[in-house]
């Protein structure tokens, strides 16, 4: 009997007619459905492919933005086939045994379940899609105490759930209290919210302990931590689950600056936190920008459309002018900029040099930077730096904005021509994560001068979901309006030198 081989599929929608059940013969006798579901989002994950739904719950048959008896419907038709494409169809797998059938029906029942105030009922183990495009096992029956990585994790446990944390990386912490050296100031963002001196340290994001782990949940959640992490490939951290496997320390790999996918970790995350309706509620407010936005992109010209390069000017710790590290396809900062209808000179670049699908970014150095522009004659270049909490004047250790500015901006005019490419900065801390529509807004405003986006209303509600928004001063040093924060921000006007 002729070996079979899996077909990549793009899940764009669950398949309801009848199709070919997922066989294996042969020598791949030991290989099952999972396996091949494995390969395909592993395809997806190389192949820039967007996740199959926001909500990535496996149950969510319809791939919209909630569970239903809309998908109990979907699942117990396919349940009923006798053949079928399970690797297109996985998402119905609420159970995820590799098979959709009459277990996946009674699970998805308890899962769409919800009390007389709506709030689903369902407390159990739950598989989800994480920002690596693999699924993943979450105990929603365990006590909820979290933690984070990196700022953007934090961002979103403030806006769902504030009194769940137990515990900080030390960059997020207040370099006072950590057991690492002084990480900047990016505590100064929850300052005023948080005390610091009552949560753990789970340590260095560049060092991650499953030691250090298990610590955090034995001293500070009667021996139980989620901890909410970004990608495996981040900082190579893929061990963890294994030396993780039986304890009460769970990871859970959210999508936060991933691809531009915070509403995915969002929708995600208040489902298996139990706080569902917070999460949809900040989507919705998300959404109501966004969508208006995206509405102007998809009428643009091809006149009208931009020539782009997208990179980092600064890290957390430096400024250097003898490199760029331009952002590749897993960066929420390209993600976003992709979808604003313009001509992707950072993609075509990369695309020309071999560079990895899955590169966060490429450095560049000025020689080539030179060669870009002589090729592509972008109009365009997005700067990100480590602002608006890690730089000047908020932390009078950093370079200031305006620095940061002006370096670039000669080095622009030394190498592509004086005035030949407008400079857009952007405070990368809100470019990504929950923030990041105050992004996207200041790249409407200057990339195409769309100020009916109001920079200063999105951020000034953004900083109030996030608990630390300050209308006139009157609350203390660690909370904040647009006006704080301008002066480390410069968006989305372009500065004047």
């Amino acid at each position: 009997m002729e070996k079979r081989t899996l077909a990549v599929v793009v899940i764009a929608a669950v398949i309801l007619s009848t199709a070919v059940y997922m066989s294996v013969s042969g020598e791949d006798h030991e290989r099952g459905n999972k396996d091949y579901l494995a390969d395909a989002l592993q395809a997806m994950y190389e192949n820039d492919s967007e996740y199959p739904a926001r909500l990535l719950i496996l149950g969510n048959a319809d791939l919209d933005d909630d569970l239903d008896e809309d998908d109990l419907e979907i699942v117990k038709h396919i349940a009923g086939l006798s053949s079928y494409d399970y690797v297109g169809n996985f998402m119905c797998d609420a159970n995820y045994d590799g098979a959709i059938d009459s277990g996946d029906v009674e699970r998805l029942e308890q899962m769409i379940d919800r009390d007389p105030n709506g709030q689903y009922t369902y407390n159990d183990i739950a598989y989800y899609v994480d920002c690596d495009f693999v699924v993943s096992k979450y105990h929603m029956d365990w006590p909820l105490h979290t933690s984070n990585i990196l700022t953007q994790t934090l961002q979103m446990l403030m806006v769902l759930d504030k009194d769940s944390i137990i515990a900080l990386d030390d960059r997020c912490a207040n370099s006072e209290v950590s057991i690492s050296p002084d990480n900047g100031a990016y505590w100064k963002e929850f300052a005023g919210v948080l005390d610091y001196s009552d949560l753990g340290s789970t340590g260095s994001y560049r060092h991650i302990s499953a030691e250090q782990y298990l610590q955090v949940a034995k001293e500070y959640g009667d021996g139980y931590l989620t901890a909410v992490m970004n990608s495996r490939y981040a900082r190579n951290t893929g061990y963890l689950e294994e030396q993780l496997e039986n304890c009460t320390v769970q990871l859970i790999r959210i999508q936060s600056w991933e691809r531009g996918a915070v509403c995915n970790g969002m929708l995600t995350l208040g489902y298996l936190f139990h706080k569902y309706d917070r999460a949809a509620e900040w989507v919705a407010w998300h959404d109501s920008y966004y969508n208006a936005i995206m509405e102007k992109v998809a009428a643009l010209t091809d006149e009208e459309r931009k020539a782009v390069v997208i990179a980092v000017l600064s890290d957390t710790d430096n400024i250097s002018m003898d490199t760029f590290d331009m952002l590749g396809v897993t960066s929420g900062e390209y993600q976003s900029l992709k979808k604003m209808g313009i001509i992707d000179v950072t993609h075509e670049y990369l695309e020309s040099i071999g560079a990895p699908a899955t590169s966060w970014s490429v450095s560049v150095n000025k020689e080539t930077l030179a060669e870009i522009y002589r090729v592509y004659h972008f109009d365009f270049f997005i700067g990100t730096f480590s602002g608006p909490y890690n730089i000047g004047p908020i932390n009078p250790d950093r370079p200031e904005a305006d620095v940061i500015y002006k370096q670039t901006k000669e080095y622009l005019d030394k190498y592509c021509g004086k005035d030949a490419v407008t400079l857009q900065t952007f405070g990368w801390i809100y470019a990504t994560g929950p923030h990041e529509l105050a992004y996207i807004a200041g790249l409407a405003n200057a990339l195409y001068g769309w100020t009916e986006f109001d920079v200063k209303k999105i951020v000034n509600e953004s900083l109030e979901w996030m608990g630390i928004y300050d209308e006139d001063g009157s609350k203390g040093e660690y909370f904040y309006n647009f006006e704080d924060l301008e002066d480390s921000l410069y968006w989305p006007r372009i500065m004047v030198i």
